[in-house]
């Protein structure tokens, strides 16, 4: 699945890298030419997320287990986008990704003393005891954002918002 999958976000950036090139006007002059804005971008896209876990499970189902009840962790995001300029200012952003989103569940018990024995004589130990639970979530997702651009900092720099799930 994982190859299949990035198999084909190397197919879909090659393609968008020969599919995206830039309209030139003809009559434009060729030392200062005149270059269309393209209305449909394509490429990869990647990424850091971290993510905050609740729980509220137990390792076992008792009344005196203690529950696992927050995690976290750091995963990646990688997939190929498309943008869609519907107008001088705002686009449509659908995009494929595949995500990884651990988390790492962690929980001390409270120190107990216990009675070792050893021969004849019995000592009494401080026990430590700490829980660790681990998940990981491996996601297919398709998303459909919606872009504004608010400031035009340079000719091909903006500043934008983009709003849509996470």
């Amino acid at each position: 699945m994982k190859l299949r999958l990035l198999s084909l976000l190397c197919i879909l950036s090659a393609i968008s890298m020969f599919s995206t090139a830039q309209a030139q006007d003809e009559s434009s002059n060729p030392l200062d030419p005149i270059v269309k804005k393209s209305k449909l971008l394509m490429g990869p896209v990647f990424g850091v997320n971290r993510n905050y876990h609740t729980g509220g499970f137990g390792v076992f189902d008792e009344p005196l287990c203690p529950t696992f009840e927050n995690g976290t962790g750091w995963g990646f995001a990688a997939g190929f986008t498309v943008e869609f300029l519907a107008g001088e200012t705002w686009s449509i952003v659908p995009r494929i990704m595949y995500e990884t989103r651990p988390g790492l569940f962690t929980n001390q018990m409270p120190d107990v003393d216990v009675l070792v024995q050893s021969g004849n004589t019995t000592q009494r130990v401080k026990q430590t005891v700490a829980l660790e639970s681990s998940i990981k979530y491996n996601l297919a997702t398709l998303d459909v954002l919606y872009k504004q651009e608010i400031l035009p900092i340079t000719n091909n720099l903006r500043l934008s918002a983009v709003a849509g799930p996470a």
